[in-house]
């Protein structure tokens, strides 16, 4: 017989569980969590995208920067040879020495722009070539009577240049930069640019018309003349790097007269042809250094030494023969003179009315017939 507890189930197995079905706003915030994801990717890759987008720019751009600095490096080898084969004193290689106009170097072109001083009218188009920073006045050379007849310039601008390069009170100015923030320097100008500190330079005056310096005017750039060429200004004119070497080419020194010989002298014009050399170097070294008690009479400058050579019955002539190979100074190198063979019309004249203070009307035309005899 069994025995049956009713308090017990007779089934066992676990009862069936039933899922309730999904409601609909769940199933959009998942779609939407999962949109967002996805925009997040496609806004990184798009960024990463963008990064190397700019990083390749970057990379080409320093390609470019490099091959420009080859570029000019080459550009500077080629015009160093160009000066050391066919420059002759006095004078800078002409265009049909040398290459100045678009040339290439591996995949890169330059051009070298330049002035042609011995025209006779402005230039409308580029003009290619080099120009001789012995053609301008040495800002460091020049003093306020030639700085001051410069196109653009005034007395008082010529002043300011003198005492920012020397002592203050040199030359009756004293000028007081506190009150910009800054000294006077009060030693040598180091950069034409640096005129831009001087009080009272303004970039009209520095610049000019021909901002790009190609000496003429681009459709970006206007006269203040309303002509149809530039008016420069002082970075055409002036220059703090002229210097002319005081030995030839080869590295040997000049023969510097103030010290030399009688023997110099006499070997000197007998190897350059000139005629009567042995009268013509006791006339010359006796003009330099005269008898005892007199003093010596140094040359004072190679016009001097040309005026005693002449004395001394030596023609222009036979002086062209010999006056590339004097000096009058022991320096290695003499700074600030002007090249009359490469000078401009402008530098010309001031230098003339700066010298001799004559007039602006004669000073020119002396300029003018200068430029065309050479």
């Amino acid at each position: 017989m069994k025995l049956r507890n009713p308090n017990l189930r007779n089934d066992f197995r676990p009862a069936e569980r039933v899922l309730a079905a999904p409601k609909s706003d769940e199933g959009g915030s998942v779609l939407i969590i999962v949109l967002w994801i996805a925009i997040g990717l496609v806004a990184i890759t798009l960024y990463f995208a963008n990064s190397m987008t700019l990083e390749l720019r970057a990379s080409d751009n320093r390609v470019n920067g490099i091959a420009a600095d080859q570029a000019i490096e080459g550009a500077a080898r080629y015009v160093g040879y160009a000066l050391a084969n066919y420059a002759t004193n006095g004078m800078m290689p002409t265009n049909a020495q040398f290459t100045c106009e678009n040339v290439p170097i591996g995949g890169s072109h330059y051009w070298i722009i330049g002035r042609d001083n011995s025209a006779t009218t402005p230039a409308t188009e580029p003009t290619f070539g080099l120009i001789d920073e012995a053609s301008k006045l040495n800002l460091n050379r020049a003093n306020t009577n030639i700085l001051s007849y410069l196109p653009n310039m005034t007395t008082d601008l010529a002043g300011a240049i003198v005492d920012w390069r020397t002592t203050n009170g040199t030359g009756g100015y004293a000028l007081n930069y506190a009150t910009l923030g800054y000294d006077d320097k009060n030693s040598a100008i180091e950069s034409v640019d640096e005129l831009r500190l001087i009080y009272g330079m303004t970039v009209d005056i520095l610049a000019g018309d021909d901002i790009n310096r190609n000496g003429v005017l681009d459709a970006n750039e206007k006269s203040s003349s309303s002509g149809t060429t530039p008016n420069f200004g002082l970075l055409e004119y002036t220059t703090v790097y002229s210097r002319e070497p005081n030995f030839h080419s080869d590295g040997t020194s000049l023969t510097n007269v103030n010290t030399a010989t009688e023997a110099d002298f006499n070997s000197l014009f007998q190897s350059a042809g000139v005629n009567n050399a042995g009268s013509a170097a006791t006339g010359v070294y006796n003009s330099i250094h005269p008898n005892p008690p007199r003093p010596a009479n140094p040359c004072a400058g190679i016009f001097d030494f040309y005026v005693r050579c002449e004395f001394a019955g030596m023609s222009a002539d036979d002086f062209a023969k010999i006056y590339n190979n004097v000096t009058t100074t022991t320096n290695l190198y003499t700074y600030g003179r002007v090249n009359i063979n490469t000078a401009g019309v402008d530098v010309l004249t001031a230098l003339f009315m700066g010298a001799t203070n004559i007039d602006q009307s004669t000073a020119m035309a002396a300029a003018q017939s200068l430029i065309s005899y050479r």
